[in-house]
């Protein structure tokens, strides 16, 4: 099952990661959701992502370089993922280089179910499960993050609507753990036959478990295939809530290799 794009929702992420000069409090339960879109067995995909957000605590401006998503096709169900972010944080003396939490999974398709009157009308169950690691600062042990997908893609509409849990690892600044629970829809409107030009939107959130402010976003944006192996995207995102991320621009660039020749 292929939609068209590739900066779609969810995977629900709750960055925990305190600055290394000191408590930069910029854990936010943000839900970036992910597709249903899994690469072709033995294609990898690069998604990266560069921008800068706006936040009501410090760090007040985190600009990212990149955030990256980094996608392997292992079968027609089954791909791994692996999924982080680097970032420049605000402080009283400038900007402090920092990782967040390093996420690796796998994403699975459970079912596929096509009309058999038009094949590109599919409903599609699948989900994205696997350890969070402590590569934030001041981070220990590990975590866990699980998002059931389901996607219907009547084109030129394609939808997804994603729901899970997330634990991060543990904090030796903070006796709580971060964790949520998290919830999403996305939206994919494609603008033109051949699939090159499409609208991107989403509403998502996070329900704080832990010492965390909760999260309510939206994003709007637009992609543009410029070949099949190459997507570009263009997104802005806002905050409803207090206490997290208000608002934000990014940039995003896909491209994907084929590792090994699909005819041998």
């Amino acid at each position: 099952m292929r939609p068209p794009l590739k900066a779609l929702l969810v995977l629900g992420l709750l960055l925990a990661a305190p600055s290394a000069l000191g408590r930069l409090k910029h854990r936010v339960p943000a839900f970036e959701p992910t597709d249903l879109d899994l690469e072709d067995p033995h294609v990898l995909e690069l998604d990266l992502q560069v921008g800068a957000v706006l936040r009501d605590q410090a760090p007040k401006t985190r600009i990212y370089v990149p955030d990256f998503e980094l996608d392997y096709g292992l079968t027609e169900r089954v791909e791994l993922d692996v999924d982080g972010a680097v970032s420049l944080d605000e402080t009283d003396t400038g900007f402090v280089p920092t990782l967040d939490t390093l996420w690796t999974c796998v994403k699975l398709d459970f079912a596929t179910f096509r009309d058999e009157r038009d094949e590109r009308r599919v409903w599609a169950l699948g989900a994205q499960l696997g350890p969070r690691w402590p590569t934030a600062p001041h981070s220990y042990g590990s975590g866990f993050g699980a998002v059931l997908l389901g996607a219907r893609m009547t084109p030129p509409i394609h939808m997804i609507v994603n729901g899970g849990v997330v634990t991060e690892p543990l904090d030796r600044t903070e006796p709580r753990r971060s964790a949520g629970v998290l919830g999403g829809f996305d939206l994919d409107y494609d603008l033109d036959r051949r699939e090159r030009f499409s609208l991107l939107g989403e509403v998502a959130g996070a329900y704080s478990l832990g010492p965390d402010p909760n999260d309510v976003h939206a994003t709007v944006g637009v992609e543009y295939s410029v070949a099949g192996w190459f997507d570009l995207t263009l997104v802005g995102f806002y905050g409803f809530l207090a206490g997290g991320d208000r608002a934000g621009v990014f940039l995003g660039l896909a491209p994907k290799w084929a590792l090994r020749d699909p005819s041998g």
